[in-house]
């Protein structure tokens, strides 16, 4: 009990405050201390500070009808008098019928005394100004409650389970509060103005009941704050409702349709208490925590609080305030999570929708603090990841920050939003260690409408062909994935370059692996089962379908991210005859000197090595079989059985002047070589003259002609080749048409006069070569004929010729009257001839031609005197008179 003296100093504390006595209806009521020293009020707004120096004293409030104590500064509510228990309490009235004694199980822990303004007082009818009034009397009573009667006043009294105040426990979940002023903030997005807010007083933290009183503020800015002014609340805890419109976050637009929006709060030492989503949702939940479970009302609207943020998968260490302290435009982690789930709630839903999803949540989290309808997570889910992915996020940044209702920039609200798409659709935590960057997964989230698929390469079901990759890119997060990133990023790296594959999700996809990464490839590529990569630049291969197709880089080709510079295209006749070839097409390559290559699927083709690549041979260059090309630019070439020499220039052959020497009687060009000193024409003269007439008026028929075939009729195309074939005196131009040198040599004039060199038929600056010259000339090459013989022809004598000097000797053969030889040998005249008168006499010293004498002596060649007969018989100048031989002009 306490001691006299201090009750004593409670009571002239609180005497200006008491309320009034029994009896009297417009005074305070004097209270005295009696056993225990308890006291009356009227309602807490009547009790005084509570000050050290009535530390301990109770207080009973009249309106509460409950104990209170002064402790630490605070009235708080005892435990024993919210809760009865088994204690019985009762009241019994004074013997000096001046009051009442209060008593719990047997002790009496307070009097309520008759009488006014402190006095005594006694039974009595007035009860004003010190007169005995009516008295107090109990008129009803039950085991937890008294009905006390003080003149005209009745009150009714909660009955504590206490046996004194020494063993009363302070219930901290009751203190009366008197607010200054309280204030706070509405938010979905923010509240409009004109928007109605309530609070409304709640009996303790025990039962959350609403007491008769509510007070009214309305919010007169659309920024959604309000204001409460002076107001006593008998606990410090509190309701809070709003009623009207506010701004989307979503839509940065104002709403059309009202909603409601409530908190519960502890007023204790606040001045702020916000109204939000979160304190919206956890109302069920804390109501029945307190109700229910017994929980201390902070304890369970932190409870509450965590497992909100736990059904969005929000990390709770990032939280340290009360839901009713958070604000979407703080700049705490805290409040960003707030702006995350108040974005998320609200999606494409209007207000009635987002009423509904609220109350939904709340009821469902209610019982057991979760949130199990997962249908309507992944509803959210999909949503969300759509709105994140289509860059929603950063337009609803951009409309929070344009209400420019903070000062502070807009919370990083984004990491929240993509945490619970991306656990909620069964993706996981991009970054994290089970989720390296560049991770491509599926929606695993069967209740996803949107992106489930049953496996990773599944198409068909709702997701389609959607997959997401976890990206570093302003933070890490998940995108979709393009199709080369879900189609790939699941290979791994064990391919080679050039190798391709089909896509995993995108079968009809086809990937070509180069430069250690895939990129996309072509229908072609799969058509040949190879990528056209560097590597494989200039390669032909065989399709599947059985076309040639070859790799280039001529062609720059992009899709989605990949960009690459070789692509298959279908193979030209040349690529695909020479493709094989090209390691040889060089300048130290097998087709490097011009030699021409035979195409490879097209056999009949002919193609020729240049600047490192193959074109077709030109006519020219078939003919010749011999490219001009790039690598012997400029070098001389003798080409075809006459050895005309040839010049490479400009991948044409031309005409080598320098090695010619043209006739100016006829403009006929003739190739010429040089073999130790003598410069010889490489071809048979082909000069035609027909009729000389000499002065006399005579006409002499010079004897040359084209071959003749075997009925005798001359072939004039022959000349061309052959050459034309003369009798001796043609040959020696003994008519003097062209000079004096050969005069009158005629067979059957053997005596001439011959001037030597003897010109004949020669153009002007070449002869007849005499028997000398040959011999000079087969003396050069070793007496081997086959140096000097023409290549090309398939008979006993020329089979083995090699024409190493380009004098290209040809067999020609021969014509007589009697007979023709149709080119087995070659027959040249000489301007030497040895004779006599004797028509008859064997002559030692005649024209020199290449001959072999004996085709079966190993294959060696001579040049002979052709001075006998098939019979070995000498030949006689009458025989000699039908012969027409070739021609073979020397340089003088």
């Amino acid at each position: 009990m306490l001691k006299k003296d201090v009750a004593k100093l409670f009571l002239s504390t609180i005497a200006a405050t008491f309320f009034a006595a029994c009896g009297d209806d417009t005074t305070t009521e004097k209270i005295v201390e009696v056993a225990g020293g308890t006291v009356i009020v009227e309602s807490v707004g009547d009790l005084p500070e509570c000050t050290k120096d009535i530390e301990g004293e109770r207080a009973w409030v009249k309106t509460e009808s409950i104990d209170r104590i002064c402790v630490g500064g605070k009235w708080f509510a005892t435990k024993d008098s919210l809760n009865a228990g088994d204690f019985s309490c009762t009241t019994k009235e004074l013997k000096d019928k001046s009051g009442i004694k209060i008593v719990c199980n047997g002790d009496s822990i307070g009097v309520v005394l008759n009488g006014s303004d402190g006095k005594d007082g006694k039974a009595g009818t007035s009860g004003k100004d010190g007169n005995d009034g009516a008295g107090c009397a109990v008129v009803d009573q039950t085991d937890s409650t008294v009905v006390v009667k003080c003149g005209g006043q009745t009150m009714t009294l909660n009955l504590g389970a206490a046996s004194g105040l020494d063993s009363l426990g302070l219930d901290s979940e009751r203190i009366a509060v008197s607010l200054d002023t309280l204030a706070g903030v509405s938010q979905k997005g923010p509240f409009l103005k004109g928007s109605t807010v309530y609070l409304y007083e709640l009996y303790d933290g025990h039962t959350l009941k609403q007491t008769n009183g509510n007070f009214v503020s309305n919010i007169t800015s659309d920024d959604g704050r309000f204001r409460f002014t002076t107001r006593n609340l008998m606990s410090q805890y509190a309701l809070i409702v709003v009623d009207g419109k506010y701004r989307n976050e979503v839509t940065g637009k104002p709403t059309n349709t009202a909603i409601r929006m409530q908190a519960y709060t502890d007023v204790l030492n606040r001045k702020n208490a916000n109204v939000n989503l979160l304190t919206q949702l956890e109302m069920n939940r804390v109501y029945y925590l307190v109700t229910q479970k017994k929980k201390r009302f902070k304890v369970a609207k932190h409870q509450a609080q965590m497992e909100i943020f736990d059904a969005f998968y929000i990390d709770t260490t990032v939280i340290n305030k009360s839901s009713e302290d958070l604000n979407v435009f703080g700049s705490t982690e805290a409040d960003a999570a707030l702006l995350a789930i108040s974005i998320m709630l609200q999606g494409d839903s209007n207000e009635t929708a987002l009423s509904v999803l609220l109350t939904e949540i709340a009821d469902d989290m209610e019982s057991d603090g979760k949130w199990d309808d997962s249908v309507t997570k992944a509803r959210i889910a999909d949503w969300v990841a759509t709105a994140d992915t289509a860059g929603k996020l950063a337009e609803i940044r951009g409309y929070v920050n344009g209400w420019g209702v903070s000062k502070d920039s807009v919370p990083n609200f984004e990491k929240f939003v993509r945490t619970f798409w991306n656990k909620e659709l069964g993706l996981g935590v991009c970054g994290d260690k089970n989720n390296p960057f560049g991770t491509v997964k599926h929606v695993s989230n069967p209740n996803s409408t949107k992106y489930y698929a049953t496996e990773y390469t599944d198409v068909t079901s709702k997701g389609g062909k959607i997959r997401f990759i976890c990206v570093d890119a302003d933070g890490a997060k998940w995108r979709p994935a393009t199709n080369i990133e879900k189609d790939t990023m699941t290979f791994g790296h064990k391919y080679k370059d050039g190798e391709v594959a089909h896509g995993r999700v995108n079968k009809d996809l086809i990937y070509v692996y180069e430069d250690n990464k895939w990129r996309h490839g072509t229908a072609l590529d799969s058509v040949l089962d190879k990528g056209c990569v560097p590597g494989r630049g200039d390669t032909v291969a065989l399709g599947k379908d059985s076309v040639w197709y070859k790799c280039v880089a001529d062609t720059s080709m992009k899709m989605e991210e990949s960009d690459w510079e070789s692509a298959w295209r279908a193979a030209s006749d040349l690529e695909k005859d020479t493709y094989e070839s090209l390691k040889e097409c060089s300048k130290d390559g097998v087709y490097g000197d011009g030699t021409l290559l035979n195409g490879r699927i097209n056999n009949e083709n002919l193609y020729v090595c240049d600047n490192g690549e193959f074109r077709y041979a030109t006519s020219q260059e078939i003919e010749m079989n011999k490219g001009c090309v790039s690598y012997i630019n400029g070098e001389n070439y003798p080409f075809g059985k006459m050895k005309y020499y040839y010049t490479c220039k400009s991948k044409e052959w031309i005409l080598d002047r320098d090695n010619w020497v043209t006739d100016p009687r006829d403009g006929t060009t003739y190739r010429t070589v040089t073999i130790g000193n003598q410069v010889i024409m490489a071809e048979n003269l082909s000069y035609e003259y027909k009729v000389v007439k000499k002065s006399s008026g005579d006409t002499i028929v010079y004897g040359n002609h084209c071959f003749w075939d075997k009925n005798y009729e001359e072939i004039l195309d022959s000349c061309k080749t052959r050459g034309r074939y003369y009798i001796w005196s043609a040959a020696m131009d003994s008519a003097a048409v062209f000079s004096d040198d050969g005069k009158g040599c005629t067979i059957d004039r053997m005596a001439c006069t011959r001037n030597f060199p003897v010109r004949g038929v020669c153009p002007e600056g070449w002869h007849i070569p005499d028997s000398t010259e040959w011999a000079t000339l087969y003396a050069f090459v070793d007496e081997d004929i086959r140096r000097l013989q023409a290549t090309g022809f398939d008979n006993d004598y020329w089979r083995n010729a090699t024409d190493e000097f380009g004098l290209s000797l040809r067999p020609a053969g021969l014509y007589r009257e009697d007979s023709f030889d149709n080119g087995s040998m070659a027959y040249l005249w000489t301007s030497s001839m040895n004779y006599t008168d004797d028509m008859d006499t064997y002559y030692n010293s005649f024209r020199y031609v290449p001959y072999n004498w004996n085709v079966s002596n190993h294959g060696s060649f001579s040049a002979g005197r052709y001075s006998k007969n098939n019979n070995g018989e000498a030949i006689t100048l009458r025989q000699l008179r039908g012969r027409y031989f070739s021609v073979r002009c020397f340089k003088n």
